[in-house]
């Protein structure tokens, strides 16, 4: 992460099952510009391996609390007690904050 700072790489933290690593980085203050946009890679019961992107920290907590972390298994790379389509529609429903308007670079 502060290797991809200092070079101004953009990148985005997807954990399996669990959102610790956007926590660690929100926690140490790192940014990367653009901005970091906070995920989570959810393992669904029939197979697919889903990203979800969020708008905050926050967003993503919300879900992973309310829909993801109840519904997990022993271990973060075991796949949670939803299928595809049942993440697909909690995170449909789910309230998100606006999207923010990123400045465009400047040129140096």
């Amino acid at each position: 992460m502060k290797l991809a700072a200092r070079r101004g790489i953009g990148l985005a933290i997807t954990d399996h099952n669990q959102v610790s690593g956007v926590a660690e980085a929100e926690r140490q203050g790192i940014r990367v510009p653009p901005l970091i946009p906070p995920g989570i890679e959810v393992s669904a019961n029939d197979g697919p391996h889903i990203l979800l992107y969020f708008y905050s920290v926050s967003d993503l907590l919300d879900f992973y609390r309310c829909h993801v972390e109840k519904n997990r298994r022993n271990g973060p790379y075991t796949a949670i007690h939803l299928d595809t389509s049942e993440i697909l529609d909690r995170r449909e429903a789910t309230p998100a904050s606006p999207p923010r308007r990123i400045p465009a670079a400047t040129p140096s």
